[in-house]
């Protein structure tokens, strides 16, 4: 009668060890989803320190700047800033010249035979699709 109970008992010790590990790694989970969410979070607040650093030094608090070398500093710090703003001025500039344009929305476009025929497709041709000779004719 005695051994009946006891798988029973073994059951029942294996079930809550089964339960008590399932706990312990749900725990460890959330223990390193925790870690790895603190990083992310560490990580986003110096960004965030960064960012108000630079934009400290583009609108600086005048009544903080208490000597020549940290106005100086200053200084050179909008003037290198003005650069790159004119040189990305320009490279902008060049990319669009040296892009190739698309064609504009006022372009004229003429219908080559007149209006569409039932049936048939309406072919359109740009004003700069035709020769000199079938521009003066067309027209």
């Amino acid at each position: 009668m005695f051994s009946v109970y006891r798988p029973v008992d073994n059951e029942e010790f294996l079930y809550q060890s089964l339960k008590h590990l399932k706990y312990e790694a749900e725990m460890l989970d959330k223990i390193g989803s925790l870690e790895a969410l603190e990083r992310k979070l560490r990580e986003l607040n110096q960004q965030k320190y960064e960012a108000q650093d630079k934009m400290r030094s583009y609108n600086p608090d005048l009544t903080k700047i208490l000597s020549i070398p940290e106005a100086e500093f200053h200084q050179q710090f909008i003037i290198d800033a003005i650069r790159r703003i004119e040189k990305l001025k320009k490279s902008k500039l060049l990319e669009k010249e040296t892009s190739p344009s698309k064609p504009k929305d006022a372009e004229v476009r003429k219908r080559k035979w007149g209006e569409k025929q039932e049936g048939m497709p309406a072919v359109e041709v740009k004003e700069s699709d035709l020769t000199t000779e079938e521009s003066v004719n067309s027209k």
